[in-house]
């Protein structure tokens, strides 16, 4: 009788360690969560007090001040307000991409598609956002189709075009171009701005990451492209990176299977 109650002393004193494990464990999971999600209320704030700040700043001088402005005055502030309200897009985009990400939620539509027509699209929706860089395709003599989801692809490559837009000196030349092989499509953004110091190389790209130095800091952002970036891109079996540029710069790059049943592994 008194093994039997010291072997169920045992087990019950076991018992009560495993499950103070577990809730400690849930304990700390509860509180990153918490924290993330302080961090992710602060960042909006932020993010979402400059394009609100824009849209009342000139809204009031265009209704108080409408019958005495210039045409160039009227024209330039309603471009400020539509450069604020893409701004504002692209955050909610980002929130909401991030979501479903988050909740596993990221479908994917494949079709066959050309990859310079993705470089294309991308270019021509970059024309309407008043880019002061010089913005260069390089396409490859030959290629073949990819089969991909084309518009999440798409938006891969416009994240990896306004990044490089966004550090990248003005007037300065950003250049675009993929290479081809029988198993992958491998495209390339490679900007002259300050570069990714070595240790933030593999973290840029994680969720609400961003680079603390003084060249990046007063940048704005969310930290959330480079992450959407690279779950779309893992989406699809491939790899995402980036890499210092000769002379000064970043060369980001990701590769892709040719086809859905394909496997890309060269990053």
């Amino acid at each position: 009788m008194v093994k039997e109650l010291e072997k169920a002393r045992t087990n019950l004193e076991q018992q009560i360690k495993d499950r103070t494990k577990e809730l400690e464990k849930s304990y700390e999971e509860i509180r990153k969560n918490a924290e993330e999600l302080r961090d992710l209320i602060d960042i909006a704030a932020h993010e979402l007090r400059h394009p609100a700040t824009v849209f009342r700043g000139y809204a009031n001088i265009l209704l108080e001040h409408w019958d005495s402005l210039e045409e160039e005055t009227i024209k330039d502030a309603l471009l400020k307000i539509d450069s604020a309200t893409d701004r504002l897009t692209r955050i909610v985009v980002q929130f909401s991409d991030t979501s479903r990400i988050e909740r596993g939620k990221m479908d994917l539509s494949y079709s066959e598609t050309s990859p310079m027509a993705l470089i294309n699209n991308v270019f021509a929706e970059a024309q309407g956002k008043g880019y002061e860089n010089e913005l260069n395709i390089k396409p490859p003599e030959e290629h073949g189709g990819i089969e991909v989801d084309a518009d999440k692809l798409k938006s891969v490559l416009g994240i990896l075009l306004d990044n490089a837009v966004t550090y990248s000196p003005q007037g300065s030349a950003i250049d675009v171009w993929f290479e081809q092989d029988d198993r992958e499509t491998v495209y390339y953004v490679a900007d002259r701005g300050p570069g990714i110091p070595e240790a933030d190389r593999e973290r840029v790209f994680e969720r609400f990451y961003q680079v603390e130095d003084a060249e990046h800091h007063s940048i704005p952002g969310i930290g959330l492209g480079l992450y959407i970036a690279r779950s779309i891109v893992e989406a699809h079996g491939g790899w995402i990176k980036v890499e210092p540029r000769d002379g000064s710069g970043s060369v980001f790059s990701f590769g892709v299977s040719n086809s859905r049943r394909g496997d890309s592994g060269r990053g």
